[in-house]
Protein backbone atom coordinates (compact mmCIF):
# COMPACT_ATOMS: atom_id res chain seq x y z
CA UNK A 1 0.00 0.00 0.00
CA UNK A 2 1.11 3.64 -0.95
CA UNK A 3 1.24 6.36 1.68
CA UNK A 4 -2.09 7.58 2.33
CA UNK A 5 -3.35 10.01 5.01
CA UNK A 6 -6.96 9.03 7.13
CA UNK A 7 -8.57 10.40 10.34
CA UNK A 8 -6.29 8.23 11.64
CA UNK A 9 -2.96 10.25 10.60
CA UNK A 10 -0.95 8.91 7.89
CA UNK A 11 -1.01 4.81 7.12
CA UNK A 12 1.43 2.48 4.89
CA UNK A 13 -0.13 -0.49 5.68
CA UNK A 14 -3.70 -1.72 4.69
CA UNK A 15 -5.99 -4.41 6.63
CA UNK A 16 -4.43 -7.49 4.56
CA UNK A 17 -0.50 -5.88 4.70
CA UNK A 18 -0.94 -5.90 8.26
CA UNK A 19 -2.11 -9.52 8.58
CA UNK A 20 0.71 -10.65 6.78
CA UNK A 21 3.28 -8.80 8.90
CA UNK A 22 2.01 -9.88 12.53
CA UNK A 23 2.01 -13.74 11.04
CA UNK A 24 5.02 -13.69 10.02
CA UNK A 25 6.46 -12.27 13.25
CA UNK A 26 4.24 -15.48 14.47
CA UNK A 27 5.96 -17.63 12.65
CA UNK A 28 9.54 -16.65 12.96
CA UNK A 29 8.98 -17.30 16.61
CA UNK A 30 7.33 -20.56 15.95
CA UNK A 31 9.41 -21.88 13.76
CA UNK A 32 12.53 -19.93 13.79
CA UNK A 33 13.04 -19.36 16.97
CA UNK A 34 14.99 -17.04 19.09
CA UNK A 35 18.25 -17.62 20.65
CA UNK A 36 18.88 -16.91 24.53
CA UNK A 37 22.16 -17.80 25.54
CA UNK A 38 21.19 -17.70 29.66
CA UNK A 39 20.17 -21.31 30.80
CA UNK A 40 17.74 -19.88 33.31
CA UNK A 41 15.90 -17.34 31.31
CA UNK A 42 15.10 -20.66 28.75
CA UNK A 43 14.04 -22.75 32.00
CA UNK A 44 11.05 -19.17 32.44
CA UNK A 45 10.65 -19.55 28.94
CA UNK A 46 10.35 -23.72 29.01
CA UNK A 47 7.52 -23.57 32.23
CA UNK A 48 5.52 -20.25 30.55
CA UNK A 49 4.76 -23.27 27.71
CA UNK A 50 7.45 -22.58 25.30
CA UNK A 51 9.36 -25.56 23.32
CA UNK A 52 13.17 -25.04 24.36
CA UNK A 53 15.90 -26.26 22.76
CA UNK A 54 18.45 -26.40 25.38
CA UNK A 55 21.70 -27.28 23.28
CA UNK A 56 21.01 -24.45 20.65
CA UNK A 57 20.18 -22.25 23.62
CA UNK A 58 16.95 -21.72 21.44
CA UNK A 59 13.06 -20.74 22.62
CA UNK A 60 10.16 -21.57 20.22
CA UNK A 61 6.84 -19.71 20.65
CA UNK A 62 4.07 -21.18 19.09
CA UNK A 63 1.13 -18.78 18.05
CA UNK A 64 -1.16 -20.29 20.24
CA UNK A 65 0.72 -18.91 23.32
CA UNK A 66 1.63 -16.16 21.69
CA UNK A 67 -2.33 -15.44 20.91
CA UNK A 68 -2.71 -16.20 24.54
CA UNK A 69 -0.13 -13.70 25.84
CA UNK A 70 -1.57 -10.94 24.22
CA UNK A 71 -4.91 -11.65 25.13
CA UNK A 72 -3.52 -11.26 29.14
CA UNK A 73 -1.75 -8.00 28.17
CA UNK A 74 -3.42 -4.49 29.18
CA UNK A 75 -4.22 -3.08 25.65
CA UNK A 76 -3.24 0.65 25.04
CA UNK A 77 -5.96 2.83 24.09
CA UNK A 78 -4.89 4.90 20.81
CA UNK A 79 -6.86 8.41 21.25
CA UNK A 80 -6.59 11.91 18.86
CA UNK A 81 -3.96 13.96 20.82
CA UNK A 82 -2.43 17.08 20.34
CA UNK A 83 1.36 16.49 18.56
CA UNK A 84 3.88 17.86 20.47
CA UNK A 85 7.76 17.94 19.70
CA UNK A 86 10.20 17.52 22.10
CA UNK A 87 14.30 17.90 22.14
CA UNK A 88 16.79 16.02 24.40
CA UNK A 89 20.55 16.63 23.53
CA UNK A 90 22.46 12.88 24.15
CA UNK A 91 26.00 12.08 24.63
CA UNK A 92 27.52 9.22 23.73
CA UNK A 93 31.57 7.79 22.43
CA UNK A 94 31.94 10.10 19.33
CA UNK A 95 33.49 14.10 18.26
CA UNK A 96 33.08 17.31 19.82
CA UNK A 97 32.17 19.77 17.11
CA UNK A 98 33.97 22.93 18.82
CA UNK A 99 32.08 26.03 17.22
CA UNK A 100 35.46 28.09 18.13
CA UNK A 101 37.24 26.74 15.57
CA UNK A 102 35.35 23.93 13.53
CA UNK A 103 37.51 21.31 14.37
CA UNK A 104 36.32 17.59 15.36
CA UNK A 105 37.77 17.02 19.29
CA UNK A 106 37.42 14.21 21.55
CA UNK A 107 35.36 14.84 24.47
CA UNK A 108 37.02 16.26 27.55
CA UNK A 109 35.70 17.18 30.92
CA UNK A 110 35.39 20.78 30.11
CA UNK A 111 34.12 20.39 26.44
CA UNK A 112 30.86 17.71 28.62
CA UNK A 113 30.33 20.27 30.75
CA UNK A 114 29.71 22.57 28.09
CA UNK A 115 27.68 21.03 26.13
CA UNK A 116 25.21 19.55 29.37
CA UNK A 117 24.85 23.74 29.80
CA UNK A 118 24.26 24.02 26.85
CA UNK A 119 21.23 21.73 26.81
CA UNK A 120 19.96 23.15 29.83
CA UNK A 121 19.82 26.52 28.78
CA UNK A 122 18.20 26.55 25.88
CA UNK A 123 14.77 26.65 26.41
CA UNK A 124 13.37 24.07 24.08
CA UNK A 125 15.90 21.48 24.93
CA UNK A 126 14.51 19.33 27.71
CA UNK A 127 18.24 18.48 29.27
CA UNK A 128 20.67 15.58 28.55
CA UNK A 129 20.61 11.77 27.99
CA UNK A 130 24.14 9.86 28.53
CA UNK A 131 25.28 6.57 28.17
CA UNK A 132 28.78 5.43 28.46
CA UNK A 133 30.90 8.58 29.86
CA UNK A 134 33.07 9.34 26.91
CA UNK A 135 35.68 11.71 28.12
CA UNK A 136 39.24 10.73 27.37
CA UNK A 137 40.33 11.51 31.21
CA UNK A 138 38.67 7.74 31.77
CA UNK A 139 39.29 4.72 31.32
CA UNK A 140 37.09 3.39 28.81
CA UNK A 141 36.53 0.11 30.81
CA UNK A 142 35.11 2.40 33.43
CA UNK A 143 32.69 4.68 31.54
CA UNK A 144 29.54 3.04 32.89
CA UNK A 145 30.82 3.79 36.50
CA UNK A 146 31.10 7.03 35.40
CA UNK A 147 28.32 7.29 33.40
CA UNK A 148 26.46 7.01 36.67
CA UNK A 149 28.15 9.73 38.80
CA UNK A 150 27.97 12.51 35.66
CA UNK A 151 24.43 11.33 35.25
CA UNK A 152 23.43 12.19 39.15
CA UNK A 153 25.83 15.26 39.51
CA UNK A 154 24.62 17.08 37.04
CA UNK A 155 21.03 16.38 36.46
CA UNK A 156 21.28 14.43 33.40
CA UNK A 157 18.78 11.37 32.45
CA UNK A 158 20.33 7.82 31.31
CA UNK A 159 22.79 6.13 33.37
CA UNK A 160 21.75 3.20 31.88
CA UNK A 161 25.31 1.51 30.84
CA UNK A 162 26.45 -1.89 32.18
CA UNK A 163 28.66 -3.85 29.09
CA UNK A 164 30.53 -5.54 31.38
CA UNK A 165 29.04 -8.51 34.32
CA UNK A 166 32.58 -7.61 36.24
CA UNK A 167 31.04 -3.79 36.50
CA UNK A 168 27.66 -5.34 38.13
CA UNK A 169 28.42 -5.73 41.54
CA UNK A 170 29.85 -1.84 41.83
CA UNK A 171 26.89 -0.28 39.61
CA UNK A 172 24.25 -2.15 42.32
CA UNK A 173 26.78 -0.68 44.98
CA UNK A 174 26.81 2.78 43.20
CA UNK A 175 22.97 2.66 42.78
CA UNK A 176 22.61 1.70 46.60
CA UNK A 177 24.64 4.77 48.15
CA UNK A 178 22.56 7.37 45.29
CA UNK A 179 19.23 5.98 46.30
CA UNK A 180 20.31 6.62 50.30
CA UNK A 181 20.86 9.53 49.29
CA UNK A 182 17.81 10.80 47.66
CA UNK A 183 15.65 8.82 50.47
CA UNK A 184 13.76 6.54 47.61
CA UNK A 185 14.51 2.52 47.05
CA UNK A 186 16.97 1.53 45.13
CA UNK A 187 14.14 0.07 42.55
CA UNK A 188 13.12 3.72 42.37
CA UNK A 189 16.82 4.91 40.98
CA UNK A 190 17.95 1.85 39.09
CA UNK A 191 17.83 2.10 35.37
CA UNK A 192 19.57 -0.53 32.76
CA UNK A 193 19.48 -1.26 29.80
CA UNK A 194 20.98 -4.03 27.10
CA UNK A 195 20.35 -4.46 23.63
CA UNK A 196 20.22 -7.14 20.92
CA UNK A 197 23.09 -6.84 19.14
CA UNK A 198 22.29 -9.60 16.80
CA UNK A 199 18.76 -10.21 15.62
CA UNK A 200 16.64 -12.70 17.16
CA UNK A 201 19.32 -13.16 19.85
CA UNK A 202 19.97 -12.08 23.57
CA UNK A 203 23.59 -12.87 23.58
CA UNK A 204 25.38 -14.25 26.97
CA UNK A 205 26.93 -11.49 27.77
CA UNK A 206 23.67 -9.37 27.89
CA UNK A 207 21.35 -12.47 29.33
CA UNK A 208 24.36 -12.49 32.48
CA UNK A 209 23.91 -9.11 33.20
CA UNK A 210 20.12 -8.90 32.85
CA UNK A 211 19.74 -12.09 35.48
CA UNK A 212 22.46 -10.30 38.36
CA UNK A 213 20.17 -7.43 38.45
CA UNK A 214 17.17 -9.24 37.77
CA UNK A 215 18.14 -11.84 41.26
CA UNK A 216 18.63 -8.45 42.95
CA UNK A 217 15.08 -7.40 42.49
CA UNK A 218 15.84 -4.87 39.56
CA UNK A 219 14.81 -4.86 36.31
CA UNK A 220 17.25 -4.20 33.08
CA UNK A 221 15.13 -3.02 30.07
CA UNK A 222 16.16 -5.15 26.57
CA UNK A 223 15.72 -3.13 23.81
CA UNK A 224 16.05 -4.67 20.02
CA UNK A 225 19.25 -3.71 18.29
CA UNK A 226 17.69 -1.76 15.78
CA UNK A 227 18.19 -3.48 12.42
CA UNK A 228 20.11 -2.60 9.08
CA UNK A 229 17.70 -2.78 5.61
CA UNK A 230 20.30 -5.54 3.98
CA UNK A 231 22.18 -5.61 7.13
CA UNK A 232 21.42 -7.04 10.21
CA UNK A 233 17.50 -7.06 8.68
CA UNK A 234 16.00 -7.98 5.13
CA UNK A 235 16.65 -5.40 2.66
CA UNK A 236 12.91 -5.12 1.97
CA UNK A 237 10.60 -3.25 4.61
CA UNK A 238 8.00 -5.95 5.14
CA UNK A 239 10.34 -8.66 6.17
CA UNK A 240 12.35 -5.65 8.37
CA UNK A 241 9.50 -5.27 10.10
CA UNK A 242 8.50 -8.90 10.45
CA UNK A 243 11.41 -9.22 12.47
CA UNK A 244 11.33 -6.37 14.51
CA UNK A 245 7.62 -7.23 15.48
CA UNK A 246 9.17 -10.76 16.34
CA UNK A 247 12.00 -8.89 18.83
CA UNK A 248 9.13 -7.04 20.29
CA UNK A 249 7.05 -9.38 21.11
CA UNK A 250 9.55 -12.11 22.46
CA UNK A 251 10.89 -9.03 24.96
CA UNK A 252 7.19 -8.31 26.01
CA UNK A 253 7.12 -11.78 26.82
CA UNK A 254 10.23 -11.67 28.86
CA UNK A 255 8.78 -8.82 30.91
CA UNK A 256 4.72 -10.20 31.71
CA UNK A 257 7.23 -13.65 32.74
CA UNK A 258 9.81 -12.29 34.99
CA UNK A 259 8.42 -8.84 36.12
CA UNK A 260 4.30 -9.15 35.49
CA UNK A 261 4.77 -6.24 33.24
CA UNK A 262 1.73 -6.42 31.20
CA UNK A 263 2.03 -3.65 28.93
CA UNK A 264 4.16 -3.78 25.69
CA UNK A 265 6.13 -1.30 24.07
CA UNK A 266 6.86 -1.38 21.00
CA UNK A 267 10.26 0.15 20.55
CA UNK A 268 11.55 0.71 16.82
CA UNK A 269 14.86 1.27 15.48
CA UNK A 270 14.44 -0.08 11.75
CA UNK A 271 17.50 2.11 9.65
CA UNK A 272 19.35 0.90 6.42
CA UNK A 273 22.79 0.60 4.99
CA UNK A 274 23.52 3.01 1.77
CA UNK A 275 24.77 0.04 -0.90
CA UNK A 276 27.32 2.07 -2.33
CA UNK A 277 29.36 2.70 1.06
CA UNK A 278 28.34 0.26 2.98
CA UNK A 279 27.96 2.60 5.64
CA UNK A 280 24.68 2.73 8.91
CA UNK A 281 22.11 5.47 7.65
CA UNK A 282 19.53 6.90 9.66
CA UNK A 283 18.46 10.26 7.87
CA UNK A 284 17.14 8.13 4.35
CA UNK A 285 13.11 8.10 3.92
CA UNK A 286 12.93 4.07 4.37
CA UNK A 287 13.19 5.66 8.70
CA UNK A 288 9.74 7.52 7.89
CA UNK A 289 8.34 4.56 6.15
CA UNK A 290 9.37 2.47 9.06
CA UNK A 291 7.69 4.46 12.18
CA UNK A 292 4.24 5.14 10.44
CA UNK A 293 3.88 0.76 9.61
CA UNK A 294 6.31 0.63 13.11
CA UNK A 295 2.99 2.31 14.64
CA UNK A 296 0.35 0.57 12.69
CA UNK A 297 1.29 -2.77 13.60
CA UNK A 298 1.91 -1.33 17.42
CA UNK A 299 -1.89 0.06 16.89
CA UNK A 300 -3.36 -2.99 16.04
CA UNK A 301 -1.79 -5.30 18.51
CA UNK A 302 -2.59 -2.77 21.25
CA UNK A 303 0.56 -1.71 22.06
CA UNK A 304 2.46 0.96 23.28
CA UNK A 305 4.78 2.88 20.25
CA UNK A 306 8.30 4.75 20.24
CA UNK A 307 9.65 5.83 17.61
CA UNK A 308 13.27 6.48 16.74
CA UNK A 309 13.44 9.59 15.51
CA UNK A 310 15.06 13.07 14.67
CA UNK A 311 18.45 11.79 13.82
CA UNK A 312 21.20 12.52 10.63
CA UNK A 313 23.66 11.50 8.84
CA UNK A 314 25.27 14.57 8.26
CA UNK A 315 28.51 15.61 9.58
CA UNK A 316 28.15 19.51 9.73
CA UNK A 317 25.25 21.45 10.86
CA UNK A 318 22.76 22.79 8.43
CA UNK A 319 20.07 21.86 5.69
CA UNK A 320 20.80 18.39 5.48
CA UNK A 321 20.79 17.30 9.01
CA UNK A 322 18.08 19.96 9.85
CA UNK A 323 15.57 18.12 7.00
CA UNK A 324 16.65 14.16 7.93
CA UNK A 325 15.61 15.38 11.54
CA UNK A 326 12.31 17.15 11.29
CA UNK A 327 10.73 14.83 8.16
CA UNK A 328 11.38 11.54 10.89
CA UNK A 329 9.75 13.68 14.06
CA UNK A 330 7.18 15.36 11.81
CA UNK A 331 6.09 11.63 10.88
CA UNK A 332 6.34 10.03 14.56
CA UNK A 333 4.43 13.18 15.73
CA UNK A 334 1.71 12.16 13.33
CA UNK A 335 1.39 8.38 14.17
CA UNK A 336 1.82 8.83 17.78
CA UNK A 337 1.61 12.14 19.34
CA UNK A 338 5.32 12.97 19.93
CA UNK A 339 7.88 14.19 17.70
CA UNK A 340 11.29 14.01 19.40
CA UNK A 341 14.49 15.44 18.08
CA UNK A 342 17.47 14.52 19.53
CA UNK A 343 19.56 18.14 19.66
CA UNK A 344 23.02 18.47 18.62
CA UNK A 345 23.51 14.67 17.66
CA UNK A 346 24.91 14.27 14.12
CA UNK A 347 27.01 11.81 12.20
CA UNK A 348 24.74 8.97 12.87
CA UNK A 349 25.28 9.44 16.45
CA UNK A 350 29.28 10.01 16.57
CA UNK A 351 28.73 14.28 16.18
CA UNK A 352 27.99 16.05 18.79
CA UNK A 353 27.42 19.48 17.59
CA UNK A 354 26.21 22.76 19.94
CA UNK A 355 25.36 24.80 16.57
CA UNK A 356 23.05 22.10 15.85
CA UNK A 357 21.72 21.86 19.21
CA UNK A 358 21.09 25.56 18.70
CA UNK A 359 19.58 25.57 15.48
CA UNK A 360 17.28 22.47 16.61
CA UNK A 361 15.97 24.62 19.54
CA UNK A 362 14.56 27.34 17.02
CA UNK A 363 13.02 24.47 15.45
CA UNK A 364 11.29 23.06 18.28
CA UNK A 365 9.64 26.33 19.26
CA UNK A 366 8.65 26.90 16.16
CA UNK A 367 6.83 23.59 15.66
CA UNK A 368 5.37 23.60 19.19
CA UNK A 369 3.81 27.10 18.06
CA UNK A 370 2.46 25.35 15.20
CA UNK A 371 0.86 22.73 17.80
CA UNK A 372 -0.47 25.17 20.33
CA UNK A 373 -3.31 26.07 17.42
CA UNK A 374 -5.77 28.82 17.47
CA UNK A 375 -7.23 30.45 20.38
CA UNK A 376 -10.84 31.73 19.69
CA UNK A 377 -12.77 33.62 21.63
CA UNK A 378 -14.33 37.65 22.20
CA UNK A 379 -10.79 39.06 22.46
CA UNK A 380 -8.97 37.53 19.98
CA UNK A 381 -11.87 37.54 17.66
CA UNK A 382 -10.91 41.47 17.66
CA UNK A 383 -14.03 42.80 16.23
CA UNK A 384 -13.87 46.01 18.51
CA UNK A 385 -10.62 46.77 17.21
CA UNK A 386 -11.58 45.48 13.24
CA UNK A 387 -14.65 48.17 14.18
CA UNK A 388 -12.21 51.08 15.00
CA UNK A 389 -9.47 50.38 12.54
CA UNK A 390 -12.23 50.27 10.14
CA UNK A 391 -11.45 49.63 5.43
CA UNK A 392 -8.11 50.19 4.67
CA UNK A 393 -6.72 50.91 8.12
CA UNK A 394 -3.74 49.55 9.67
CA UNK A 395 -3.37 47.42 13.07
CA UNK A 396 0.33 47.92 13.81
CA UNK A 397 0.04 50.86 15.99
CA UNK A 398 -3.60 49.43 17.82
CA UNK A 399 -3.54 48.48 21.12
CA UNK A 400 -4.71 45.52 20.74
CA UNK A 401 -1.59 44.67 18.95
CA UNK A 402 0.67 45.92 21.50
CA UNK A 403 -1.45 43.46 23.60
CA UNK A 404 -1.66 40.76 21.84
CA UNK A 405 1.64 40.37 19.82
CA UNK A 406 3.96 39.17 22.10
CA UNK A 407 1.82 35.74 22.86
CA UNK A 408 -0.08 35.43 19.25
CA UNK A 409 3.44 35.89 17.19
CA UNK A 410 6.26 32.92 17.75
CA UNK A 411 9.75 35.39 17.88
CA UNK A 412 12.90 33.69 16.14
CA UNK A 413 16.60 34.49 17.77
CA UNK A 414 18.45 32.99 14.90
CA UNK A 415 16.17 33.05 11.71
CA UNK A 416 15.92 35.89 9.74
CA UNK A 417 14.25 38.52 10.25
CA UNK A 418 14.97 41.69 8.19
CA UNK A 419 14.62 42.54 4.06
CA UNK A 420 17.27 41.43 1.80
CA UNK A 421 18.42 45.32 2.76
CA UNK A 422 18.43 45.62 6.17
CA UNK A 423 19.97 42.09 5.83
CA UNK A 424 22.70 42.88 4.25
CA UNK A 425 23.68 45.82 5.83
CA UNK A 426 23.76 44.20 8.89
CA UNK A 427 26.36 41.93 7.91
CA UNK A 428 24.89 39.40 5.54
CA UNK A 429 24.44 36.98 8.50
CA UNK A 430 22.95 33.23 8.36
CA UNK A 431 21.35 30.89 10.83
CA UNK A 432 24.55 29.10 11.84
CA UNK A 433 26.42 32.71 12.31
CA UNK A 434 23.56 33.94 15.01
CA UNK A 435 23.85 30.10 15.99
CA UNK A 436 27.63 30.81 16.94
CA UNK A 437 26.79 34.50 18.72
CA UNK A 438 24.65 32.69 20.86
CA UNK A 439 27.30 29.89 21.76
CA UNK A 440 30.09 31.97 22.18
CA UNK A 441 27.74 34.61 24.64
CA UNK A 442 26.99 31.35 26.34
CA UNK A 443 30.50 30.19 27.05
CA UNK A 444 31.64 33.47 28.47
CA UNK A 445 29.41 32.78 31.45
CA UNK A 446 31.35 31.59 34.16
CA UNK A 447 28.53 29.81 35.66
CA UNK A 448 28.94 25.89 35.45
CA UNK A 449 25.90 23.60 35.01
CA UNK A 450 24.46 22.63 38.48
CA UNK A 451 24.99 20.29 40.97
CA UNK A 452 22.79 17.80 42.27
CA UNK A 453 24.65 15.55 44.24
CA UNK A 454 26.44 16.53 47.56
CA UNK A 455 30.20 15.99 48.13
CA UNK A 456 29.83 13.16 50.57
CA UNK A 457 27.80 11.02 48.19
CA UNK A 458 29.95 11.70 45.24
CA UNK A 459 33.11 10.51 47.51
CA UNK A 460 31.49 7.66 48.18
CA UNK A 461 30.64 6.92 44.57
CA UNK A 462 34.17 7.49 43.64
CA UNK A 463 35.47 5.37 46.08
CA UNK A 464 33.45 2.37 44.63
CA UNK A 465 34.90 3.58 41.27
CA UNK A 466 38.10 3.43 42.56
CA UNK A 467 37.85 0.43 44.16
CA UNK A 468 36.66 -1.40 41.17
CA UNK A 469 39.17 -3.74 39.24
Amino acid sequence: MKLTNSIYGPRILNENELDLIIETAFKILENTGFIIEHSKILKQLKDFGAVVDQSGQKVFISKALIESFLEKINRKTWNEAMPQYTAESEIYNGYFLDPADNQYKPWTHELLLIYIKLSKKLSDIKGSYMLGCPIAEISQKLQPLYEKLYCWKYGIRGGEGIWDIKLCESIYRMQEIYARSVDKEIQDVFHGIVYLISPLKLGGYEAEQFWYFYERGLKVSIRSGGGTLGGTFPVTMAGALAICLAENLMIGIINYILFNITEVTYVGSISCIDMKSASFQYGRPEKSISIIAEAQIAKRLGFDYRGHSGLSDAKIPGFEAGVQKMITAMYNASVCGTGNIVAGLLGADEIFSPIQMILENELIGALNHTCKGIEVNEETLAYDTIERVGPGGNFLSSEHTAVYFNSHLWQSHIWSDQMFNGWRSAGAKNDIDFAKELYMEMLHDPKGPEIFLNEETENKLLNVIKMTV
